[in-house]
C-alpha cells in the first residue's frame, strides 16, 4: 500500500472506517497508536485507486529532497519578517526562475502561496490563543498591510480574520 500511495491512493467510501478515523481523535496514548495500526490495516486489505495516472513518475532524489528541507525550514524560521525571492533562491544556488519551478514541482504550491499558507496558520493560532488586535496579529505573522493580510486570509479560510475570531470563540 506504501509503494503504490507514491502515485496518491484514495478509497471507496467505508462508514465503518470512517468511524474508526473519527475514533482516533478520541483516544490517547498507545490506544491511539493500535486504533491507527488497525485503520492502516484495514486500508492495506482495500483496493486502492491510484489518483495519478501510470506516466507518473516522482522524480525526488536525495539532493532535491535536502534542498526542498533547507527552503522550508528557513521559511518555516523565519515567516514572520520579509523573505525575498531572491534570498531563498540563493539558499540554494539557484536563479529566481530556476528556484519558482522547482519548488512548485517539490510542493506542488507556489512559493508566496506556501509562505502565504504559514502565516496565515499562524495569524490563526493567534487569533484563537492571544487578545493581540487583529492589526498587530498581521504584522506578527510577516503581512507588510493589513489590507493584503486581510484580502490573503479571507481567500485561505472563506471568512474575516474577525469572523474567525468569533467563530472560534462560540
Amino acid at each position: 500500500m506504501l509503494d503504490t500511495s507514491v502515485r496518491g491512493i484514495r478509497f471507496e467510501p467505508d462508514e465503518e472506517l470512517v468511524s474508526k478515523i473519527i475514533a482516533l481523535t478520541e483516544t490517547n496514548g498507545v490506544d491511539k497508536i493500535l486504533k491507527l495500526i488497525s485503520v492502516l490495516d484495514d486500508l492495506s486489505k482495500k483496493q486502492p485507486i491510484l489518483i495519478a495516472s501510470n506516466s507518473f513518475h516522482n522524480v525526488v532524489s536525495k539532493k532535491n529532497e535536502m534542498r526542498i528541507n533547507k527552503v522550508c525550514l528557513y521559511i518555516q524560521n523565519n515567516f514572520y519578517t520579509k523573505i525575498s525571492l531572491k534570498e531563498v533562491a540563493d539558499l540554494i544556488f539557484l536563479t529566481e526562475s530556476n528556484f519558482c519551478k522547482f519548488f512548485k514541482k517539490a510542493t506542488g504550491k507556489t512559493y508566496s502561496d506556501y509562505l502565504n499558507e504559514l502565516r496565515i496558520n499562524e495569524a490563526c493560532r493567534l487569533l484563537v490563543q492571544t487578545e493581540k488586535s487583529i492589526n498587530q496579529i498581521s504584522f506578527d505573522c510577516g503581512f507588510e498591510s493589513l489590507s493584503y493580510f486581510n484580502r490573503v486570509f479571507l481567500s485561505k479560510k472563506e471568512m474575516t480574520p474577525s469572523k474567525y475570531r468569533k467563530s472560534i470563540a462560540i
